[in-house]
């Protein structure tokens, strides 16, 4: 069963300085995709999208998967899953952590875009 919820809202962010979800616990979810809407962002500019984990031990967040730089607009999927293959820049296949965060950075400081979670058993 999957369970899908919005991470992040529509609004308009200065990527500039790195912006964080609120982190996620993942209960029993072995997987996570994550879509992010992109309605905006300047024609010289760009912005990257990262699933992070959470290390308890180190009390430190580590890059899963980190996308390409996005230089216009249209949908992103970013995907953790040890199931499926891996493919640089949308897809890892690991463990999810028992936490983890979307990261969004960049040199936009107008991008627009909204973020929707769908953990998988």
């Amino acid at each position: 069963m999957a369970t899908s919820r919005q991470l992040l809202p529509s609004a308009v962010r200065d990527l500039t300085t790195p912006r964080y979800s609120p982190a996620q616990n993942t209960g029993y979810s072995t997987g996570v995709r994550i879509d992010i809407d992109m309605t905006t962002v300047t024609s010289t500019k760009n912005a990257t999208f990262a699933i992070e984990g959470y290390d308890r031990v180190a009390d430190e967040w580590f890059a899963l998967i980190t996308s390409a730089a996005q230089t216009s607009t249209g949908r992103i999927a970013l995907q953790v899953d040890p199931r499926l293959a891996a493919v640089t820049n949308l897809t890892a296949n690991a463990i999810l952590p028992s936490q983890f965060r979307l990261k969004a950075s960049g040199t936009d400081t107008l991008s627009e875009f909204s973020a929707q979670m769908t953990l998988t058993d």
